[in-house]
């Protein structure tokens, strides 16, 4: 019997292959963090962007973070 628990390990799709999960952010002023954040730090990914910006102290989540990267054609998108 095979358990499929969602996890990397047990999936047979390569996770940059997955689809994004985006969502509009829920104010201007994180949209404007996000897009700051990543023109700062171009060598930043997603993942470390939404990181970054959660480690000091602001309320957002990473679909928010992978939309506004999206929406702007931000580079750090594609980094992981």
């Amino acid at each position: 019997m095979v358990h499929d628990d969602h996890t990397p390990s047990t999936s047979n799709v390569d996770p940059r292959q997955e689809p994004l999960v985006m969502r509009a952010p829920r104010d201007k002023r994180i949209s404007d963090l996000i897009k700051d954040t990543a023109r700062n730090h171009p060598n930043w990914g997603r993942l470390r962007i939404y990181e970054e910006l959660r480690d000091c102290g602001h309320h957002l989540d990473e679909p928010e973070v992978n939309y506004v990267l999206n929406q702007y054609n931000l580079r750090n998108l594609s980094l992981g």
